[in-house]
């Protein structure tokens, strides 16, 4: 019992601190996914000194709560002397998704406003609304145009602009001739790469040379559906 009770202190202690630094630093605000997630921890916290005399449950909720606070305070620590590249501590401001709806393909992405958090996150959409660098169409002139279709895995969420896997293919095939332009999309299933591809493929108004498409386990949410639309349009557009 007295070895959980000294380590619900130190992990209290490090919450603590971090959400103190973070209110010192105006990253911590009221009503905002940050501030839910400190009021979380604080309940794991009481949670675990109510139970720490029982064994087994003591350590369980001791456990998850160490992971919580290692996960979130930890990942800025390690986040702020450069050991990891992504910050899983919730955002300090809500974040409204970077897509529209659209009645063929359900959402598309919307172009990233100047100073917004999700190009200070690294997710840049362009103005023809694709993940990636402006490119004025001029940019494309004598270039092979190669178009990458798909869902998570090809849009590269994690990855920071300039690093996703669609810029490493055109820096390997060399900017200087080729052009990939990545269309994929977070959530999207091949019914909507086939969508993209008959009806929106051309977006600069230079057909691509080639198309390459990137699929994952996205299909697998609509498989095996009951009366599923054989154009799957009462699964992902309601």
């Amino acid at each position: 019992m007295r070895w959980r009770a000294t380590a619900t202190m130190a992990i209290a202690l490090a919450a603590l601190a971090g959400g103190l630094s973070f209110y010192l630093q105006g990253k911590l605000r009221l009503d905002t996914p940050r501030e839910w997630y400190f009021i979380y921890v604080s309940g794991l916290i009481g949670l675990c000194l109510v139970v720490s005399p029982f064994r087994r449950l003591g350590t369980i909720v001791l456990l998850v709560t160490a992971l919580e606070v290692g996960l979130g305070i930890g990942s800025a620590a390690l986040f702020k002397v450069g050991l990891v590249n992504n910050v899983l501590l919730p955002e300090d401001d809500y974040l409204e998704p970077p897509f529209q709806w659209h009645p063929l393909l359900q959402a598309v992405p919307v172009p990233t406003q100047p100073g917004s958090i999700w190009e200070k996150r690294g997710e840049h959409h362009n103005a023809q609304r694709l993940r990636g660098p402006e490119r004025p169409p001029q940019s494309l002139e004598n270039k092979v145009v190669i178009e990458l279709f798909g869902n998570s895995s090809a849009y590269d969420v994690y990855s920071p602009e300039g690093k996703t896997w669609a810029d490493r293919l055109e820096q390997l095939l060399g900017k200087d001739r080729y052009v990939v332009l990545n269309r994929a999309v977070s959530g999207y299933s091949t019914a909507e790469n086939l969508i993209q591809t008959a009806f929106y493929a051309a977006p600069y108004g230079e057909t691509p040379r080639c198309a390459l498409y990137q699929v994952s386990w996205a299909d697998l949410q609509n498989a095996h559906v009951t009366g599923l639309d054989p154009g799957y349009a009462d699964y992902h557009m309601p």
